[in-house]
Formats: C-alpha cells, structure tokens, sequence
C-alpha cells in the first residue's frame, strides 16, 4: 500500500464519518478533552486528544502484524490534529528541541517532554 493510499483512505474515513459523528460542523476530540481534563485535572484541547488518539494508533501499528487500518486512523488523527491546532492560539511548544532534549536524557526525555507538554501529574 503506498503513501497515497493510505492518506487517500484517511481522508475517505473522515468524510464518511462526519455526517454521521459531527453535529453542526463540531467534532466529538473538544469533549473528550474536557473528559480527560476532568478525569486527571488537566487542561487539554482538542488538538491535544487528537495527538493522544494518534499515538494510541501509532502504538498498535508498530506491534503485531500490518493492519492498514492504524496508519489510516493515525493519518486522520493527525490531519484532524492540524486541523485544531490551526484553529488555535497557544504557546509553541519545543518542537525540534524536545528531540534534540530527549536524545540527550535518553530514556527519561520523554518524561521531560510529557510534563512541559502536559504539566506534571
């Protein structure tokens, strides 16, 4: 499967669930990001659960078998992820230089970057 089919289906899957999921143009991520802020006394945004979501797919495809339909869903979530965060205004966050700071800690730069993305639990 190439790279364009995989987008192409990505996009496919967003189109066809949007008459179906959304209600008045709104997507369900803006509520499950208050969900999740409740639940671990955050703030989160939609952009924020869109990037979990993909993560959570990123996840499961680099186990097991190839299964095509995690790369779509990571597509879409990351596209949708976009999508939000285009709409937003908010600080920037370290880009490039959470990468440069994670292989410096090694195994524990993920810890830095989770907290300065998320704060500490």
């Amino acid at each position: 499967m190439t790279a364009q089919e995989i987008l192409q289906a990505a996009i496919d899957a967003i189109s066809d669930r949007a008459p179906f999921r959304d209600t008045d143009g709104e997507k369900s991520f803006a509520l499950a990001a208050d969900l999740f802020g409740s639940l671990s006394d955050r703030d989160f945004t939609d952009m924020d659960a869109c990037l979990f979501l993909a993560c959570v797919k990123l996840s499961r495809a680099m186990r097991g078998e190839f299964h095509v339909d995690d790369w779509v869903d990571a597509a879409s979530y990351i596209g949708l992820a976009g999508e939000a965060y285009a709409g937003q205004v908010r600080p920037v966050r370290k880009g490039p230089e959470a990468c440069k700071d994670m292989r410096d800690a090694g195994s524990d730069g993920w810890n830095s970057v989770i907290s300065d993305a998320f704060g500490k639990p």
